[in-house]
């Protein structure tokens, strides 16, 4: 014998009832089992076949000539039974009682009070117009059916009283319901109840009911086409304990609860069907309900149009969605749907609502123009969207907040009236190869708390800001996105915020591309802030944060600006170049750590310090800019160390108007101009810096100016050292060598104290004093010949000389 999986037909005939995909109808299957129950013998050697040979098709096929001699009607018909309702007693019930299988009967127009119970197949028929043959029942059900086949037409079914009973209760076989009008003030107008059942229900009015219109239970199925079903108070349709049914061409409105209900693994199919102006939610499925919804119109709701809920599931494709007082569609509670292809718009709340651990793959819908977010998903709630476009809403276009996740992809997020995408509130979804372009407010919004992994998304054209983060304990991380072309900043960051920047392009924005203010410290690394109409990053107000390894090119305003007293950022390995103004430039008397980063190539001077700043800049390499390498002005100060300065058009080192730097041990050499300039009251600290190969001076002090200039290594230059009129400053303990025009110069008026500086035999002059001076010169250890005014008070050089500390060639200097 074969290796059977089923030792009994009725097994067999079970497990194929359960299979979802089959095609053997019901009606079949019922016929099968009345067989089975009988123990028929032509069945039951179709079943020996069976286990003889383990092919379950070889034993339908084997039947299926008896399946067709019992489901079929006798040739020829039996005579039609006509009836009116002018007799007394139950004359309908009397005529059923009596027919034989598939005989018809012929109901005259009139009101018939009748309670039937069909236990073989007939057709009860109304003659005339629709609604001149009425069924009545009092308390009681107008029709149980109990036959396996059989047909209700063109009647009026009332079922009157409040009980628990039915306009047509199918509770065991099957039954056609075509043109009737039901009606229940009991539990339902038809009930379909049991695996057992089945029904056709086509082109009826299904109204009125104080529950259910149609309900359909138990593993029984149905087919309901063409239907009107009307202000019923619990639910149009309502299908659960596994009921199937097909729902086509429905129009199911003005209920007072739900239009269709689905629970407990209900399963089957609503297509084509006009559903709205229900007073609850106009389709609602719950416990792993299952349902296929599918090119229906869903509108004019009291509530949301679709919820799913209590791990309800379902397939919701190619609806148009829209006019719902709540959302369009709304996912609750382990719902986990799958959502395509819709048009959900004109809502009066949201489009789509993920809410209470809410879950679902929504992808390829249009969610367009409604009153709330177009998505919104709160409650630890982890849904998908994919390629959806989310636009023309008169809010934000996505929401995420309270705990809610999710992930977000390939979406098309647009023209919504405030930001593209807002997160908040411990909010951690995943947006990734999005584009969010040309919203309102913003682009993307991260506050209160907010977090979130951005990655690859093209955020573009918007009105407001590109990305927003503000508030204490907002922490996103933006990854390889592009910032573009917006009508305000491309990224703010304020209010406390943190969150991290990596490997985005951010440029073209009017405004600057990133701005960081009021104690925000986001983590920004090897991102390219690029050709924006402002500045190209903007630490202001107090912001903080850390930017390591960014480019910063060729912003119209200053690639970066720091401006703000409580402002203290840390600049790293950054390159920083090509700006038509300042590279950097360091304000209002903000701090900043500038280490190891290259700033060459601007219009204006590749560092600006002023107005009393006062930052911290080592071991950069400034240079090639376009006008001084670094400049110090407006009572700012600071320290500039170990800093490789060179091949700047100006000043490698510009300082002026009250400022005080110290700038120690850096490179300073190839310029267009001077090493150092210290002009209009500019002081400051020079000391133990390797100065040379500058076009003109080496240092040059002029107008006011007053430098403290200490133990620096300079050479190969035209002066060495020049002090012009009205200057003065202390030089000191300094090696000048290679200077071509002289060593140092003081022109005539200059008031510098000049003492223990060592001046090599290479250099052209020594030391050059130009008419009268009111300077102090001592302790030269000189080389050479002394040019200068008769009345030069030099004199009495001392032959010994002590060498400042030492400055290598070949690396940093020593410190």
């Amino acid at each position: 014998m074969a290796n059977c999986e089923f030792s009994d037909p009725r097994e067999l005939i079970a497990a194929v009832r359960m299979d979802p995909d089959r095609r053997t109808p019901p009606k079949v299957l019922l016929a099968l089992e009345e067989l089975a129950e009988a123990q028929d013998a032509d069945l039951l050697n179709a079943f020996d076949e069976y286990r003889a040979t383990g092919r379950p098709g070889l034993f339908f096929d084997s039947i299926q000539p008896k399946v067709d001699a019992v489901l079929s009607a006798p040739d020829p018909m039996p005579e039609p039974i006509e009836l009116n309702a002018a007799g007394t007693g139950d004359v309908l019930a009397a005529a059923v009682e009596g027919a034989v299988p598939h005989q018809r009967i012929l109901l005259q127009p009139g009101v018939y009070t009748t309670s039937l119970v069909v236990k073989h197949p007939v057709s009860i028929v109304g003659q005339g117009e629709p609604g001149e043959v009425v069924l009545r029942a009092r308390y009681k059900d107008v029709f149980v059916w109990e036959a396996n086949g059989g047909s209700l037409e063109n009647l009026v079914i009332e079922c009157l009283g409040e009980s628990e009973t039915y306009g047509v209760w199918v509770k065991k076989g099957g039954v056609t319901v075509e043109g009737c009008v039901v009606s229940s003030e009991g539990l339902a107008c038809i009930q379909i109840s049991s695996h057992k059942s089945y029904a056709t229900v086509r082109n009826c009015t299904v109204k009125n009911a104080t529950r259910a219109g149609i309900m359909i239970c138990l593993d029984a199925e149905a087919v309901i086409d063409g239907c009107e079903i009307v202000h019923n108070a619990a639910t149009g349709i309502a299908i659960h304990t596994g009921g199937r049914p097909t729902i086509v061409n429905c129009d199911i409105h003005s209920g007072r609860g739900n239009g269709i209900y689905a629970s407990d693994h209900a399963r089957g199919s609503v297509q084509r069907c006009k559903i709205h102006h229900n007073h609850r939610a106009q389709v609602s499925l719950c416990g792993s309900a299952n349902l296929l919804v599918e090119d229906n119109t869903i509108w004019a709701g009291d509530d949301a149009g679709v919820i799913v809920y209590d791990s309800g599931l379902g397939q919701i494709i190619r609806n148009d969605i829209f006019d719902n007082e709540l959302a369009g569609i709304q996912i609750k509670t382990c719902g986990n749907p799958h959502v395509t292809e819709n048009k959900i718009h004109q809502g009066r709340q949201y489009g789509i609502l993920v809410a209470e651990d809410g879950m679902g793959t929504i992808c390829n819908n249009v969610v367009a123009e409604n009153a709330h977010a177009g998505v919104a998903v709160k409650g630890s709630s982890d849904p998908t969207f994919q390629d959806n476009t989310i636009c023309g809403g008169l809010d934000a276009g996505v929401v995420v907040y309270d705990s809610g996740r999710g992930t977000f992809a390939r979406n098309d997020i647009h023209d919504n009236a405030t930001a593209g995408v807002v997160v908040m509130s411990g909010a951690d979804p995943t947006f990734c190869e999005n584009k969010v372009r040309e919203n309102t407010t913003a682009g993307v919004v991260v506050v209160a708390g907010g977090h979130g992994t951005f990655q690859n998304n093209q955020i573009v054209k918007n009105f407001g800001v590109g990305v927003e983060i503000k508030g204490a304990g907002s922490a996103p991380v933006f990854q390889a996105n592009q910032v573009l072309d917006g009508k305000q900043e491309g990224i703010l960051i304020s209010d406390g915020a943190g969150g991290e920047l990596y490997d985005n392009v951010v440029s073209r924005n009017v405004r600057a591309g990133l701005l960081v203010s009021q104690g925000a410290g986001p983590q920004v690394r090897a991102n390219k802030f690029e050709e924006g109409l402002n500045t190209g990053v903007l630490v202001t107000n107090g912001g903080l944060g850390t930017y390591e390894g960014n480019t910063m090119a060729g912003n119209q305003r200053s690639n970066l600006t720091i401006e703000g007293a409580e402002s203290h950022p840390v600049l790293t390995q950054n390159s920083i170049f090509g700006s038509p103004d300042f590279g950097v430039l360091v304000q209002d008397q903000a701090k900043a750590t500038v280490i190891r980063n290259e700033i060459y190539g601007n219009s204006k001077s590749n560092l600006k310090v002023s107005t009393g700043a006062s930052p911290d800049v080592r071991e950069n390499r400034i240079f090639n800019g376009k006008s001084s390498g670094v400049f110090f002005c407006d009572e700012s100060r600071g320290f500039l160390r170990l800093n490789e300065i060179f091949g700047n058009a100006g000043a490698g080192v510009q300082i002026r108007t009250g400022a005080d730097p110290e700038v120690r041990h850096n490179w300073i050499h190839s310029g267009h101009q001077t090493g150092v300039h210290v002009c209009d009251g500019g002081r400051g600290v020079i000391e133990s810096n390797d100065v040379y190969g500058h076009q003109w001076a080496g240092i040059t002090v002029e107008t006011n100016g007053a430098p403290t200039v200490l133990a620096n290594r300079i050479r190969n230059e035209q002066f060495g050292i020049i002090v012009h009129t009205t200057a003065s400053g202390q030089i000191e303990g300094n090696e000048l060598f290679g200077d071509s025009q002289a060593a140092i110069s003081l022109m005539e008026g200059a008031e510098a104290c000049v003492r223990n500086n060592l001046i090599h035999p290479d250099s052209g002059v020594p030391l050059y004093i130009a008419g009268e001076n009111r300077g102090q010169y001592s302790d030269q250890g000189i080389a050479g010949a002394l040019l200068g005014s008769e009345q030069s008070p030099v004199q009495n050089y001392q032959a010994s000389w002590t060498s400042p500390r030492a400055i290598t060639c070949a690396g940093a200097p020593a410190i």
